[in-house]
């Protein structure tokens, strides 16, 4: 690998690279190489340029076999950012064509932009300061002159001869008619000024207006407050009853007295009015003689209807005397006792009621009993159904166990242990067949 040397910015790097068989002799490619056979990296980065663009290659140069050149414009900035100042960058070829049969690959040369060059060696720094102009500068200030009187100058305030043809009177009269003296006058003047004006501030004023708000009477902070609640209509609120002004339209009393479509009035919408007049215009109930009476009237007549009713009852008026009612059902008992018939029930009603038992008899029907243990306390309703289905469905019996199964057939509804011991035949409690 070459180290083809450090380029300023927007050059262009030429690198040549040669091919050649076992034996030495040079020789090309099987077949032309092209762009995407290299490969340009930046520093160690495994990520290539992502662009040929900017490169020339010369597949064989000047018709020489065996010759390769490939030229790199780091102007071109179609991968943004990828030539840089202070990088180095490795190209490297990696072709799928042969060379004498073989799969070759190779690094080309490493080269760098702006990332070694000292000052005086790079084109670009020199460019800047050696320019035409700065030469004829130097050339008009006599700069040979002044280097070859170096040696024969005394250094400034080393020599008495110096020093005189500095501080003269002429170089003394100078700065006196600068006036040096008077802008020092002049700064003494102020800052005496500010020194007054700080003990005026400390003597006179400033201790006067302090003591002045120590003097403030109660009387005097009483009216300035007046003033400014007064500013403001807050003294209406309860110290003024006269020339009362409007409130302003959207503030919150505004918004408290009216809904802002009507104007608020005092004999309908203060509280007292409120008060005084339910909702719908009646009046409240318990504040005023009239709604009083005539709910005394209505709860008077629904305590009539009431005693109307309890009058009726045996020993009227005594509720809690239960050994009167008891005397009474067993008066209604014995006299059901003796009924011989449905109390005079008619053809129609007695074969209505046939009718109706005779449906649950012969058409209602029954569901399957749920896999469960039988209830001890069971309706007839269930005894039934438990009846039923131990006739019709599936029973298996073993030496241990018998097990009654739902209509599917697999569903083990119930379960019962059985046991021989020669003598007496025993089948349990049965149990659900979970």
């Amino acid at each position: 690998m070459d180290s083809l040397g450090d380029y300023a910015a927007g050059s262009t790097v030429n690198i040549f690279f040669s091919t050649s068989n076992a034996s030495g002799g040079r020789v090309g490619f099987l077949t032309a190489i092209e762009l995407a056979d290299f490969d340009l990296y930046k520093n160690t980065s495994t990520t290539q340029r992502t662009s040929t663009a900017g490169w020339t290659l010369s597949e064989t140069f000047d018709s020489q076999t065996g010759i390769h050149a490939i030229a790199i414009d780091t102007s071109d900035n179609t991968d943004a950012g990828f030539y840089a100042a202070g990088n180095d960058y490795t190209l490297v070829l990696t072709p799928d064509e042969t060379v004498d049969g073989q799969t070759v690959a190779a690094v080309l040369g490493q080269f760098s932009i702006e990332n070694r060059f000292t000052r005086g060696t790079d084109s670009a720094a020199l460019a800047s300061v050696c320019t035409e102009g700065r030469l004829a500068e130097l050339d008009a200030g006599n700069l040979p002159t002044d280097i070859a009187a170096i040696p024969t100058t005394a250094m400034r305030g080393t020599d008495s001869a110096a020093l005189a043809s500095v501080c003269t009177e002429a170089r003394l009269a100078e700065l006196a008619a600068a006036n040096l003296p008077a802008d020092v006058a002049a700064v003494k003047a102020e800052t005496a000024l500010i020194v007054a004006d700080t003990n005026e501030l400390q003597t006179d004023d400033v201790p006067g207006l302090i003591a002045a708000l120590n003097d403030l009477s109660a009387a005097a902070v009483n009216a300035e407050v007046d003033t400014a609640l007064s500013d403001v209509n807050l003294d209406h609120l309860v110290g003024t009853a006269t020339a009362i002004p409007a409130v302003p339209a959207g503030t919150y009393i505004d918004q408290i007295m009216d809904d802002g479509t009507a104007a608020y009035d005092r004999t309908t919408d203060s509280l007292q009015a409120l008060r005084d007049t339910e909702p719908h215009g009646t009046a409240m109930r318990g504040t005023d003689s009239a709604g009083t009476a005539a709910n005394l009237a209505t709860v008077d007549t629904v305590v009539d209807a009431i005693k109307a009713v309890t009058d009726l009852l045996p020993n009227a008026g005594a509720l809690s005397d239960l050994a009167a009612i008891l005397t009474d059902t067993a008066q209604i008992g014995a006299a059901g006792a003796g009924l011989t018939d449905l109390g005079g029930m008619s053809t129609g009603m007695k074969a209505e009621v046939n009718t109706e038992v005779a449906d649950v008899v012969k058409t209602d029907t029954l569901a399957e009993v749920s896999q469960g243990a039988p209830p001890v306390l069971a309706s007839l309703e269930t005894k039934i159904a438990y009846l039923y289905t131990a006739w019709r469905n599936k029973i298996t019996q073993t030496s241990s166990l018998q097990t009654m199964f739902a209509d599917n057939g697999t569903t083990a509804l119930t379960k019962a242990t059985v046991s021989d011991d020669g003598t007496t035949a025993t089948k349990d409690e049965v149990i659900t067949g979970a």
